[in-house]
């Protein structure tokens, strides 16, 4: 009966590692470009992408290593370090979109969004900065998504992002521009 026992749980636990790939078809691996800049202080990042410590500049070059329903596995730079993104419990988006939002095989500043951007956006984004004026496209690159992530608040007029874990950071638009930028709710 013990070994009956230690197969039924080697199935179970195989069935579990092997059914927990969120990409329906084929499983996204290969060179890709960052969507967004993407901040780590270790190699695990949130998806709420708080924004403290170094970041990965968009445009980016990452070799995508796997990814399942949880998380997006990626190396990046000279030393070819390993990074992990994982879902986050604030994250309403499923891992496919989260990958979708910050990984492209496109270069973005080739782009013909990011060219139009104006020389000000491109300057933030550089710098992982938003300033009053710029697009909410400019601030998904310089920013990436806010906390949650679900369609109801990008499209909405106030993204809210996290510099840590309790600090948040309110973006509000209007007409699609940045009006205003403040750390508590309603200023």
């Amino acid at each position: 009966m013990g070994k009956d026992n230690n197969l039924v749980i080697f199935l179970v636990i195989f069935f579990l590692a092997f059914s927990s790939f969120a990409f329906a078809g084929e499983q996204p691996s290969g060179i890709y470009y960052t969507k967004a800049n993407i901040w780590y202080e270790d190699n695990e990042i949130s998806s709420a992408n708080y924004h403290k410590g170094n970041m990965i500049h968009a445009g980016s070059k990452v070799e995508i290593a796997g990814t399942t329903s949880r998380i997006i596995k990626f190396i990046f730079g000279r030393d070819a370090a390993e990074f992990i993104i994982s879902k986050s419990l604030h994250t309403k988006s499923s891992i496919e979109n989260i990958f979708k939002r910050y990984f492209s095989k496109d270069n973005p500043l080739e782009s013909d969004e990011y060219l139009n951007f104006s020389n000000i956006e491109k300057e933030n984004i550089k710098k992982g900065q938003v300033v009053v004026g710029m697009s909410k496209a400019a601030v998904a690159m310089a920013y990436g998504y806010p906390v949650s992530q679900d369609k109801t608040e990008i499209d909405s007029d106030s993204w809210t992002y996290a510099r840590s874990r309790f600090q948040p950071l309110y973006v509000i638009f209007s007409h699609g521009v940045v009006a205003s930028i403040n750390e508590e709710k309603g200023e």
